[in-house]
């Protein structure tokens, strides 16, 4: 959701901002670790793909505005969030789709809506989020290293 979205940017820009504040010394308010200790221990950066380290909520929106449509659906930001935001797509599909459709119906649509979602991307890329670029430096400054991971299919996180 926006709210969470907000709350992972403040999150992001407090670490970035007491990194500049105290010359590296301390990574974030929440741990208040100094890097020399992080350095000691195996510290990871993980990153949630989607709303972490690329927005991708438009491109969801108008994805599942146009692939549920057909199904008399109409999906603005407030079913979006309700019924789409943050949950697993068989998950959503199960609830949205008829009763009667089978888990193989599920799954075809579900290929769909990741084959929609990747043409969008291509067609209109996507941006890092608001202080990402700084956190990365941070990282690779200090040895942390970093992974990107999702729930999404692979296809659609590549």
């Amino acid at each position: 959701s926006e709210d969470s979205e907000h709350s992972v940017h403040s999150r992001t820009m407090a670490m970035v901002q007491v990194a500049k504040e105290e010359g590296d010394v301390f990574l974030s308010v929440e741990t208040g670790l100094p890097v020399m200790q992080l350095r000691q221990m195996r510290t990871f950066f993980l990153f949630d793909i989607d709303g972490t380290l690329v927005g991708t909520d438009p491109l969801y929106l108008q994805v599942f505005t146009d692939l549920l449509k057909p199904f008399g659906y109409v999906v603005d930001l407030e079913f979006y969030r309700s019924n789409i935001h943050g949950r697993v797509d068989f998950d959503i599909f199960k609830g949205l789709m008829p009763k009667d459709w089978t888990d193989e119906q599920i799954t075809a649509i579900m290929k769909q809506k990741d084959d929609l979602f990747c043409r969008e991307v291509m067609r209109q890329g996507v941006q890092p989020m608001p202080g990402l670029l700084e956190v990365l430096h941070f990282a690779r400054k200090h040895g942390i290293q970093c992974a990107a991971i999702s729930n999404a299919p692979r296809g659609a996180c590549e």
